[in-house]
């Protein structure tokens, strides 16, 4: 049964996540001060590494940081940082 899972975001990094092969994307926001993402998942399903980058406003972007793989942006409100999530795709 697919149930939604909650993920949590590190700050200003390059990240992975272990989470279930064809997990689907829902949203990424703030909860309690912290940058998360929600995903539709198969918990009983075999799990895989998905790996994330985040860049903030004004920073370089690699090759493959294209609008297809950008999840969301995220605001910070202790410092005002605003950091923008993509998958890294295969």
């Amino acid at each position: 049964m697919r149930r939604i899972y909650k993920y949590h975001v590190p700050e200003g990094r390059d990240f992975s996540l272990m989470m279930p092969e064809g997990a689907k994307f829902l949203k990424l926001d703030i909860q309690n001060a912290r940058p998360v993402m929600w995903w539709i998942v198969d918990p009983e399903g075999p799990m895989s590494a998905k790996i994330f980058t985040t860049r903030g406003t004004g920073h370089a972007l690699r090759e493959y940081e294209t609008t297809e793989s950008y999840l969301g942006s995220y605001l910070t409100l202790k410092d005002q940082y605003v950091g923008h999530v993509f998958e890294v795709k295969e």
